[in-house]
């Protein structure tokens, strides 16, 4: 292990004490997650602040983070923000119980968290995207026709009802796919990291 991923990990180490969470680790599911999703591993702290000021984002504004995981994400945002609601969404059972876990958690010790947090267990392919989010995190969640079902239902969303919607795409392996749709343009490339704005 190096020097500077030592440092990481005790970082996060010390913010999941501050939050008095887990939110580290990784889980591989093969008999629920086929091969164009991914294993669960999470997002590293600060991948959200690094890429969205929270000068950007208002008292409006809605999170959600597909594939939230073990909710790492969706605390950054309900902590770091000012966004009215923040949404996770998880396939997997194991690990939506535990953001539920992490969540309850993290309200408990802290009060600004309380009240803004809405966890779903659902498949993102049945997954309807509000139509008042704005801001959409995905830490490579899914890929191919999953990916694709995610995409479609955020289009869906903003054609419903037209807004502004930027998304915060960490390890951009789909980058082509999502740019031929056509409707995402390219705002913000930061390395390992693009923030799209859906148009």
């Amino acid at each position: 292990m190096t020097a500077i991923s030592a440092l990481r990990r005790t970082a996060s180490h010390a913010l999941d004490f501050w939050y008095n969470t887990d939110t580290a680790g990784k889980i591989e599911l093969p008999g629920i997650h086929g091969a164009d999703q991914i294993y669960y591993i999470a997002s590293p702290w600060r991948s959200l602040r690094r890429a969205l000021s929270p000068a950007d984002v208002t008292s409006s504004d809605v999170f959600l983070d597909v594939g939230c995981g073990k909710g790492r994400m969706v605390l950054e945002a309900v902590s770091s923000y000012r966004f009215r609601r923040c949404v996770g969404v998880e396939l997997v059972p194991e690990i939506y119980r535990h953001a539920v876990r992490n969540i309850h958690n993290a309200q408990r010790r802290h009060r600004r968290i309380r009240g803004r947090v809405e966890l779903i267990n659902q498949d993102i392919r049945t997954f309807a995207v509000p139509d008042d989010v704005s801001v959409v995190f995905a830490f490579n969640p899914f890929r191919g026709p999953v990916w694709t079902a995610a995409i479609d239902s955020l289009i869906a969303s903003h054609d419903r009802s037209p807004r502004r919607i930027r998304l915060v795409y960490v390890n951009p392996e789909e980058h082509r796919e999502l740019v031929a749709t056509g409707r995402f343009r390219v705002e913000r490339e930061l390395p390992g990291t693009t923030v799209y704005e859906l148009r």
